[in-house]
C-alpha cells in the first residue's frame, strides 16, 4: 500500500512551509490566501487542493502526512478524542488495487482499524459474525461489504480505549483513480458529511472536481499559484552548489535574475523545474557561461508536454527503434528491471551472449550497458542504486509514454506493431510498442 508514498519525492530545503501559516499571522502574501490552518485546527467538511501536472501535489501531501505540526493541530482539533490520520495515494501504474475504489476503501478501512482495533468488531459486525475457516482470506471482502462497512463507520460515534476517535483522511490524486469520478465523490463527500471526519483531498483541476469541490470558500488551493518562492528556493539551491555558478555568482554576474526567469518560466511545475535544473547543471559541467545557460533556457518550452515532445525530436533516429522497445520492456514490468535485463533487447549483443552463456558480467559490461541506455533516451528513465532501471513513476511522464494525453496535450507515440517489435533467439516476439511521431 505504501508502493505509490515511497516513490513521491521528499520536500526541498524549506519548502511548502507557507502551508502552516494562519490567516490571521501570514507573513506572505500567498499565506493569506491558504487558509488550510485553520481548516485543519478548526475546519470541516472537504479541503480541496488542486494543481497541474507535475505541480507537486503528491510531494506536498507526503509532505503534510509527515509533518509533526499536522497531528499537532489536528489534535487541537479531536480535543479529547483520539485522532486517527489515515493516508491514500492513487496510483494508475499500479499493478495492484492501488488505482481502484476497492484498494481505496480497504486502505481507508485499513489504517483505521489499525491504530483503533477496538473499532472492527464493531464497524465491520456482518463480516465479524461469520463463522471463518482456516482458509478464508479477504473473499469476505467485497466491494458491497467495504462500502458498508464505510457507511457504519461514517454514522456512528466511534470511541476507542475509553476515547472518542476523529479520523482525517488525505487521499492524493483523485483523477487516477480507475473508476467513476462522479462515484468516487460521492464516497468522499458521505464520508466528509460526519462531524468526526474531514478529508483533504488532491487532483488536478479537471471540472468534474473543481464542480463539486471548487465552490466553498476558504477549503480549497490552487498549488501552482502559491510555489514560486519554493522553485526560486530549489533553482537557487541547486545552481549555487556548482563551484562554477558560484563563481560566477561572485563575479557579480546577473545570476539572480537568471534564477528569477527560470522560476517565472516553470509556472508553479515543479516537474519541469526538476528537468530543467539538471539540464542547466549539465551545461555548467561543460563550462557553460551564463549567457549559454540563458540561450539553453530560452530554447525550452515552458510547457511540460512541449518539453517532453522535444526531448524526443531529440532523439538521434537510428535509436528510435531500440528505445520505443526499451521504453515497452519498462512500461510493461511489474517491478524495476535489473540493468542487466535490458541486455536481451540485443539478442546479438556480445553482453546478451554472455548473459545467456556463462553468465559473468564485468563492470566494464555494466557501464557499457548504462552509456546504451543513456543515449537512447536516459530522462524519462531513472536508475536505483542497485542497478534497476524504472520509468519514472511520475503520472505525466508514464501519460506520454503509453500515448495517453497528458493535461489534454498532444500524444508522443502512436502504436505501431512493426516498429518496436524484436525476435528473441527462440523466436518469441516482445508485444508492439510505441511509435515516436
Amino acid at each position: 500500500m505504501r508502493a505509490r508514498q515511497d516513490a513521491v519525492a521528499e520536500t526541498y530545503a524549506d519548502t511548502y512551509e507557507w502551508i502552516f501559516k494562519s490567516r490571521n499571522n501570514a507573513g506572505r502574501d500567498e499565506a493569506v490566501q491558504v487558509g488550510f490552518l485553520d481548516w485543519l485546527r478548526s475546519g470541516d467538511g472537504i479541503f480541496w487542493i488542486s494543481g497541474k501536472a507535475g505541480s507537486g501535489k503528491s510531494t506536498l501531501m507526503k509532505f503534510l502526512c509527515g509533518h509533526r505540526q499536522t497531528s499537532t493541530v489536528l489534535e487541537e482539533w479531536a480535543g479529547d478524542a483520539k485522532v486517527v490520520i489515515v493516508e491514500h495515494f492513487f496510483w494508475l501504474a499500479d499493478q495492484t488495487s492501488q488505482h481502484t475504489f476497492h484498494g481505496l476503501l480497504r486502505h481507508l478501512l485499513f489504517d483505521v482499524f489499525k491504530q483503533c482495533p477496538d473499532l472492527m468488531p464493531i464497524v465491520c459486525k456482518e463480516i465479524w459474525d461469520i463463522p471463518k475457516g482456516p482458509d478464508d482470506d479477504t473473499e469476505s471482502w467485497t466491494l458491497p461489504a467495504l462500502r458498508g462497512t464505510l457507511r457504519r463507520l461514517q454514522s456512528q460515534r466511534l470511541s476507542h480505549a475509553g476515547r472518542g476517535v476523529r479520523l482525517c483522511y488525505f487521499i492524493d490524486g483523485l483523477d487516477e483513480c480507475k473508476g467513476e469520478h462522479r462515484e468516487l465523490l460521492d464516497i468522499i463527500r458521505t464520508l466528509a458529511d460526519c462531524p468526526d471526519i474531514k478529508i483533504c483531498v488532491y487532483s488536478r483541476p479537471w471540472n468534474t472536481f473543481a464542480n463539486a469541490l471548487g465552490r466553498e470558500p476558504g477549503k480549497t488551493l490552487t498549488l501552482q499559484d502559491l510555489t514560486r518562492q519554493d522553485i526560486y528556493t530549489y533553482v537557487e539551491g541547486h545552481l549555487i552548489q556548482d563551484e562554477h555558478f558560484a563563481h560566477m555568482v561572485s563575479q557579480g554576474t546577473s545570476c539572480n535574475e537568471f534564477i528569477v526567469e527560470v522560476t517565472q518560466k516553470a509556472q508553479g511545475v515543479f516537474l519541469w523545474v526538476y528537468l530543467v535544473v539538471k539540464l542547466l547543471l549539465r551545461g555548467l559541467d561543460n563550462g557553460d557561461s551564463l549567457d549559454d545557460l540563458q540561450r539553453r533556457l530560452r530554447r525550452l518550452p515552458p510547457d511540460l508536454v512541449d518539453y517532453f515532445r522535444q526531448m524526443f525530436d531529440t532523439l538521434d533516429e537510428s535509436y528510435e527503434e531500440q528505445t520505443a522497445q526499451t521504453f515497452l520492456v519498462c512500461l510493461a514490468a511489474r517491478e524495476p528491471l535489473p540493468l542487466l535485463g535490458f541486455a536481451a533487447l540485443e539478442p546479438r549483443d556480445v553482453l546478451a551472449q554472455r548473459i545467456r552463456g556463462d553468465g559473468h558480467v564485468k563492470l566494464a559490461d555494466v557501464h557499457s550497458l548504462q552509456a546504451q541506455l543513456k543515449k537512447k533516451g536516459q530522462r524519462p528513465l531513472s536508475r536505483s542504486d542497485r542497478s534497476e532501471c524504472r520509468v519514472s513513476s511520475h503520472r505525466n511522464e508514464q501519460d506520454l509514454l503509453r500515448g495517453v494525453p497528458a493535461s489534454d496535450g498532444p500524444w508522443l507515440f502512436t502504436l505501431d506493431r512493426d516498429l518496436a517489435t524484436a525476435t528473441e533467439p527462440s523466436g518469441q516476439q516482445f508485444p508492439p510498442g510505441p511509435r515516436f511521431v
